[in-house]
């Protein structure tokens, strides 16, 4: 039972995680929305929200295996 409690402990440690990066993720996309195509502006602001995008993969990818 012990174990039972502390992987759903792990879960939704991840899980908040994942949801914390998914408001990251909106305000970067909101803010990378209103730049003009191509400036250097428009470049940082996409690696900006392609990172967002890979925190999220990968805390997705350790919920999902706290939850096996």
């Amino acid at each position: 039972m012990a174990e039972l409690k502390n992987n759903l402990n792990n879960v939704n440690s991840e899980v908040q995680k994942v949801n914390s990066s998914l408001d990251g993720l909106s305000s970067k996309y909101d803010a990378f929305k209103d730049l003009t195509y191509g400036t250097t502006e428009w470049r940082e602001a996409l690696y900006e929200v392609n990172n967002e995008v890979q925190d999220l993969i990968d805390n997705y990818n350790k919920a999902a295996d706290a939850s096996d």
